[in-house]
Parts: C-alpha cells; structure tokens; sequence
C-alpha cells in the first residue's frame, strides 16, 4: 500500500479519546520543534458535496488545537478528487 493512502486509513482508525503525538512548529522560534501531547476527541467525516459546519471545524477557539483537513471516501477519476473530507482535530493535553 502506498505510503499516502496507508497514512489516510490510518486516520480513519483513530478512536475516541486515543492520545497521538502531534509534531508542532513553534511560531516564532524559528526552526525550534517539540512534541505535543494531543487527544483527537473525533475525527467526523463529511461529504465534499455538503455544506460541513466550516465555524466548528475551523473557529476559534479557547484551547489550543491543531486542525487536519483531509481527503477520505473514494477517488473519482472523472473529478480528480476524493467524495468525502475527514477532519481531525488534536487537543493539546496539558
């Protein structure tokens, strides 16, 4: 299986509350990098032709997260896109 699609089914095997190592690239310390402990609470997937509640998935919000937006569901060659979209949001655990 290429590296791209084993990476993408991966992500639909997250559990609820499983606990991942988010790589974050602290903004404005250059080059510095850390581990970020993070809980994905969800990772809902959404049809690309629906319209998905765009201020829960990106908003703001009042704790630190990191958003992935990516492709999921099946390929159509005539479109040249996935039909769905999963999102994943990791929560930083303190």
């Amino acid at each position: 299986m290429p590296q791209q699609r084993r990476a993408r089914t991966q992500l639909g095997r997250r559990t609820v509350a499983s606990l991942i190592v988010v790589a974050a690239l602290l903004v404005g310390c250059g080059d510095a990098r850390r581990a970020m402990p993070a809980r994905v609470p969800d990772a809902p997937v959404f049809a690309a032709t629906v319209d998905a509640p765009i201020g829960d998935i990106v908003g703001p919000t009042t704790a630190d997260v990191l958003t992935l937006i990516t492709c999921d569901g099946a390929f159509s060659r005539n479109a040249q896109e996935y039909d769905k979209r999963r999102v994943v949001r990791a929560h930083r655990v303190s």
